[in-house]
């Protein structure tokens, strides 16, 4: 029996070994590692997961041509989610993956360096999010939301995720609406950390495409009553406006682009001072969706009954 139970231990510590080599991009390492703690014991936790990790990341590190493994690894990271719709890697490997890039990049990412690469794909923000430092997450995004990149949907979908997790939902309410008002498509769905959110998305998935469910997302989380919408002349209302300034509703044929158009609509109407109404905003709202602009009604004036 204390022979079994060394065997056992051994394998475990193969595959902390394993671990260590990966946060250093160590591939063959890791592999020998994984390879012996599987002889050892076939049936350890997540020597698959590691196997997974270790051949994706070859694969693509192989492929790069960039010089700066940094901007590889940026490059590698924002190509997850497609590599997941293609089913070329498993949804389960994608939290290890991330930590796995992530813990390499922190280790060696300059002491002032906010975003990753060059093209700003990836922010450091994320990478300690992606590490479980989510303190560390929420500061500079934050930070860099409230100085530099105010415009960045990604960026408030990752705040919205640190602000969550660390328990701040009101904050996290916020950086949400931001994000899908500004623009749905960048949200990261695949990580996203709000539950109640991620179900809606997956729910709607099933009667509309990916860039459909985007954006109908607005509209249903207010429908559904996840998200506040506080009336007042904010930026991002400002924001909202100066968007739909520039479309002809008229004209609008993509379904995309239409239901998109009218959550920001709804955005609008619901953001207006208390007792305004915009009789223009609410017919360019009935002409994009019929359907949806009912829905939007009977949701009104269900609210409206339940103030009396």
């Amino acid at each position: 029996m204390p022979r079994q139970t060394n065997l056992f231990s051994s394998a475990i510590e193969h595959k902390l070994n394993s671990k260590s080599a990966l946060v250093n991009l160590d591939l063959q390492l890791a592999g020998k590692e994984i390879t012996l703690a599987r002889k050892i014991d076939p049936y350890l936790a997540d020597i698959r997961l590691y196997e997974q990790v270790i051949d994706f990341l070859g694969k693509e590190l192989d492929a790069s041509h960039n010089k700066n493994v940094l901007t590889n690894l940026a490059e590698i990271w924002g190509s997850i989610p497609e590599a997941v719709l293609q089913k070329k890697i498993s949804r389960e490997i994608v939290k290890f993956l991330d930590f796995v890039i992530a813990s390499f990049i922190l280790n060696h990412i300059k002491p002032g360096q906010i975003f990753v690469d060059s093209n700003e794909k990836l922010h450091k923000g994320v990478c300690w999010l992606m590490t479980g430092k989510r303190s560390e997450a929420h500061k500079a995004l934050l930070n860099t939301l409230s100085s530099t990149h105010w415009g960045r949907a990604d960026l408030w979908g990752y705040l919205g995720d640190s602000s969550c997790l660390l328990g701040n939902f009101r904050e996290a309410s916020t950086a949400y609406l931001n994000a899908l008002v500004i623009d749905p498509q960048k949200l990261d769905t695949l990580r996203l950390k709000w539950i109640p959110l991620l179900r809606l998305y997956q729910e709607l998935l099933t009667d509309y495409s990916d860039l459909e469910a985007r954006s109908l997302l607005l509209t249903f989380v207010w429908l559904n009553d996840f998200l506040k919408i506080p009336r007042k002349n904010t930026p991002l209302r400002r924001f909202a406006v100066e968007l739909t300034g520039q479309l002809n509703p008229e004209k609008i044929q993509n379904a995309s682009a239409r239901y998109r158009t009218f959550s920001t609509y709804l955005f609008i109407d619901q953001s207006q001072e208390q007792g305004e109404l915009n009789i223009q905003v609410r017919e360019k709202m009935m002409n994009l969706s019929p359907e949806l602009f009912k829905r939007y009604l009977k949701k009104l004036e269900t609210l409206h009954n339940g103030k009396k």
